[in-house]
């Protein structure tokens, strides 16, 4: 009732206060108050003189129930709080003064008490100075009422020197709640400062806790990049050797007698295996550093979820029931570990949202569909939800609804970065007992692809190809795989650049991207200022771009790489290419 009260009052406030602050509501939320409560006050005074047939009284006790209900739609329509509470004030403080001095009942009654209270209902409204001034109004309003009620004589009669003493009484009681507001508004300035005071040093101390946690997860992102650079630099070193042992075991294998000792093939496959596992290990690795935002990079759906799923197994198989609906044939433009990770977050996002114990009672749903020219991914979950008024925050960074040692308040932040980078989206559906999480995503047409890479022109076009290597094992192990064509082999970059200032007449350019002294980059820089037409040619080699310069070249639009070890498959891709450009060259109608 209170409460449904303070509302009523709250929409007598004037739109001016209300954008001054929670203090001026506060006080044209009292005046409103006051107003109706000596309004009711009087109303009942009003009922009581009509029963006694008091007319003359009962007309005054209709002014004042007038003016006190009158006064708060006069201050919302005006605004004017100063204007309005202090003329409703002295309107009430005439009206008393008449009723108590022509109200046949002298001493204490409705008029002289309601006179003793103006001055605390002006503190509580203006504050202590203005009260004071109220305090010595009705104080000598009420003495002069007195003095007139009674011609005192010498010697009064008791009956004269009790109602005299009332009035007395009047005064006193007057400045007893003048006295009483006082304190309480000073109390009330404490209070508040006090509040202030205990309020700054939270918000300092909820900082400093932030800033420690920020600073804390500064240095462990921090600790993570050189992590993820050492890793770079590691993976870069191995994938050279990498490159040849992969490259030369190919070779032979593909070289081998068919009346070869079986023990020997076997001995091959392991050994090709074990290369593979390498490979595999090494480009973990590379995912420790920045991510890589390849706008040619293809993800297949289906592989990275199950990935996902199966490292998410120990956080959701004692919780829920899991099931999966993955459209095949998905393919979306993202790096594949980069989605497996994204999908991973909202997993165990998932699972830490239910309830331990009840695993029958509860699912995680795994969905992906192609729709259009869009990937969608649904991680859906039974759980109690997200509040509707965090719901939008969830995804900042730093802001978790996990307990304290749980969340770090990245997880949502990191996948949205993720999808932003390839050109999706995650939207985010919560109520409770159901949660959705979607991710959307370019697709990408494989099919298509291999088609367009599987064109040939019915003949195998030898080709003048220069290969850049500081590594030379490197470089021989592919030059095998090239024996139909002619190729060149230099060590470093300033022997590429002399060749091809010497020998302009190149098909293609296997250019290892860093190199001591003269780098790929280097020779591709002045290649494309020099001889444009041959740095259309150029492919290049490596095992890990981790350098700021090479992540921007790679994102050049038109600059191809291979990642080391060279893949068999993506080395023919590429020649085959360069195949078809000469094949145009010399047959235009087929161009």
């Amino acid at each position: 009732m209170l409460q449904r009260l303070v509302s009523v009052a709250d929409s007598f406030v004037p739109e001016r206060m209300v954008a001054a602050g929670p203090e001026e509501i506060r006080r044209a939320r009292v005046a409103v108050l006051i107003a109706w409560l000596m309004g009711t006050m009087f109303a009942a005074v009003l009922v009581m003189r009509v029963a006694a047939a008091e007319w003359h009284a009962a007309m005054v006790d209709v002014g004042l129930v007038i003016c006190c209900f009158l006064a708060p739609y006069l201050l919302r329509w005006t605004g004017q709080y100063a204007l309005i509470v202090g003329t409703t004030l002295g309107a009430v403080f005439a009206l008393l003064c008449w009723l108590g001095y022509t109200n046949p009942n002298p001493g204490l009654n409705a008029a002289t008490m309601a006179l003793a209270e103006i001055p605390l209902f002006a503190i509580i409204l203006f504050g202590p100075r203005v009260g004071y001034v109220w305090s010595a109004a009705s104080g000598l309003a009420v003495l002069l009422i007195g003095i007139s009620d009674f011609a005192i004589p010498l010697v009064p009669t008791a009956t004269e020197r009790a109602a005299f003493n009332e009035y007395w009484a009047a005064v006193i009681m007057s400045m007893t709640l003048v006295s009483a507001g006082v304190f309480y508004e000073r109390g009330k300035d404490d209070s508040l400062r006090r509040i202030q005071q205990l309020d700054t040093e939270r918000r300092e101390s909820e900082l400093t806790a932030v800033r420690a946690e920020t600073d804390a997860k500064l240095q462990q992102a921090e600790r993570f990049a050189s992590l993820g650079r050492l890793a770079a630099a590691v993976a870069h070193e191995v994938n050279n050797p990498l490159s040849y042992v992969k490259g030369n075991l190919l070779y032979v294998s593909n070289h081998t007698p068919p009346a070869t000792d079986d023990e020997i093939r076997r001995a091959l496959a392991e050994a090709l295996d074990g290369v593979e596992r390498i490979r595999r290990i090494v480009e973990d690795m590379r995912g420790l550093t920045r991510p890589s935002e390849d706008a040619t990079a293809e993800a297949d759906v289906r592989r990275a979820i199950r990935s996902a799923v199966a490292i998410a197994d120990t956080h959701t198989r004692a919780k829920a029931n899991l099931q999966m609906d993955i459209e095949p044939h998905c393919y979306a433009r993202c790096d594949e570990p980069r989605l497996s990770q994204a999908v991973l977050n909202l997993l165990i996002n998932s699972a830490q949202a239910l309830l331990g114990g009840r695993k029958n009672a509860h699912t995680i749903a795994v969905r992906a569909r192609r729709i259009d020219d869009m990937i969608r991914i649904e991680v859906e979950d039974n759980g109690p939800g997200v509040p509707a008024a965090i719901v939008d925050r969830v995804r900042e960074p730093l802001f978790t609804t996990k307990p304290v040692g749980e969340g770090t308040g990245l997880g949502l932040a990191l996948v949205e970065g993720i999808m932003r980078s390839y050109g999706g989206t995650l939207d985010i559906e919560s109520r409770p007992g159901r949660t959705v999480v979607t991710l959307t995503l370019p697709a990408i047409d494989r099919m298509r692809a291999r088609q367009v890479r599987s064109i040939s022109y019915g003949e195998e076009i030898p080709l003048r190809i220069l290969i850049c290597d500081d590594d030379p094992m490197v470089a021989r192990a592919i030059r095998r795989h090239l024996s139909v064509h002619d190729v060149h082999v230099v060590s470093g970059g300033q022997q590429a650049l002399d060749w091809l200032d010497g020998d302009e007449d190149v098909d293609l350019v296997l250019c290892d991207m860093m190199m001591p002294e003269v780098s790929g980059m280097d020779v591709y820089d002045r290649v494309a200022g020099s001889l444009p037409h041959l740095a259309q040619r150029f492919v290049f080699m490596s095992g890990g771009v981790f350098t700021e310069r090479a992540v921007a070249l790679k994102a050049t639009p038109g600059v191809r790489f291979i990642k080391k070890p060279i893949s068999i498959d993506d080395l023919r891709a590429v020649v085959r290419e360069a195949m078809r450009r000469v094949a145009a060259d010399r047959h235009p109608q087929h161009g």
